[in-house]
């Protein structure tokens, strides 16, 4: 049985980063600036749920499946039928970078919509041996143990260690991750009280860091700043806004109201629809440039719903003849 809150949590999150991509008013770019977290902790929430009990191995391999995989045969084609609509738009160099090493795939001039999908892997990797420390050693300790190591990281942000490119691709993302992981573990069973007390605690601290960016620099800076690698300006807001949202859609006639078929739909193939949105984010790129960014939004996200759809049907017709 699905959860019907997770579903609109997800729903919620891929309109925003759509959103995201279409170049909104700056307000709005901030407002939404909560969608990688929240369908982060969505994954981690519904792995806790699901109790998989599959070893390492094959539960990593059930996620390259699942996200590497059809990422690779996504921009195949996507290369494919963009080299005959604009021979120009990516060179031969590009393609084969992309290809052979995706998790460079933010080094691509203008290109950096897969980065999620490698802070996803890195959650697949995380996620397993994060439930076996909580099962050994307890939450209490395995908290403790994640906001000594997060201290830690935000000193060694602060030194710029992770400017150096290699140690940005690979290590980054490991300790927020984490600490993602262990808050979703919590948020799956905290009570409504103690989830609306971390919700304010984070809003207060996004406000403090936010007026003294501005006495600092004598404007308001969006958490974007902070958002590559994750940085407590951007979490503390990301997560503040996700467990608000968390705990609004607890409400079951909330629920009953707001999930649809349509919905859930879009919940079940975000990461399809993720992917296809990049082909029509090009598509407009070349042709559509100069429309109203809402026009955008709604071509892209229904489109790539649409091209979801078929493709689905498709694959449910082919398998039928086999």
């Amino acid at each position: 049985m699905r959860r019907k809150d997770l579903d609109i949590l997800k729903f919620i999150g891929i309109i925003c980063i759509i959103l995201a991509h279409v170049s909104p008013p700056d307000l709005l770019f901030q407002i939404r600036n909560f969608d990688v977290i929240l369908l982060l902790i969505v994954s981690a929430i519904l792995y806790f749920l699901k109790n998989d009990n599959s070893s390492y191995f094959n539960y990593f391999k059930k996620r390259i499946k699942t996200i590497l995989i059809p990422t690779y045969i996504f921009f195949i084609l996507f290369f494919t039928i963009f080299y005959f609509l604009k021979p120009t738009f990516f060179n031969m160099h590009s393609i084969y970078d992309y290809l052979l090493k995706i998790s460079d795939i933010y080094r691509l001039k203008n290109f950096d919509y897969l980065w999620i999908v490698r802070i996803y892997l890195i959650m697949a990797l995380l996620l397993p041996l994060i439930k076996k420390m909580l099962n050994k050693i307890g939450f209490n300790t395995t908290l403790f143990i994640t906001i000594l190591l997060y201290i830690f990281y935000e000193i060694l942000c602060e030194k710029k260690v992770f400017d150096n490119y290699f140690l940005y691709r690979w290590f980054a993302y490991i300790i927020p991750c984490i600490l993602l992981i262990v808050i979703s573990y919590w948020i799956k069973n905290a009570s409504n009280i103690k989830l609306f007390s971390f919700s304010i605690i984070n809003i207060i601290i996004y406000n403090f860091i936010l007026g003294h960016y501005y006495l600092k620099y004598f404007k308001f800076l969006d958490t974007n700043i902070a958002k590559k690698p994750f940085r407590i300006y951007y979490l503390s807001y990301a997560l503040g806004v996700s467990t608000l949202l968390i705990l609004i859609f607890r409400n079951k006639k909330l629920q009953n109201k707001l999930h649809t078929k349509f919905v859930e739909f879009v919940s079940r193939n975000s990461f399809t629809i993720y992917l296809w949105h990049i082909f029509f984010l090009y598509i407009v790129f070349i042709y559509l440039n100069d429309i109203n960014w809402f026009c955008k939004f709604i071509y892209i996200f229904s489109s790539s719903i649409l091209i979801t759809y078929i493709q689905n049907e498709t694959i449910r017709y082919l398998n039928k003849k086999n």
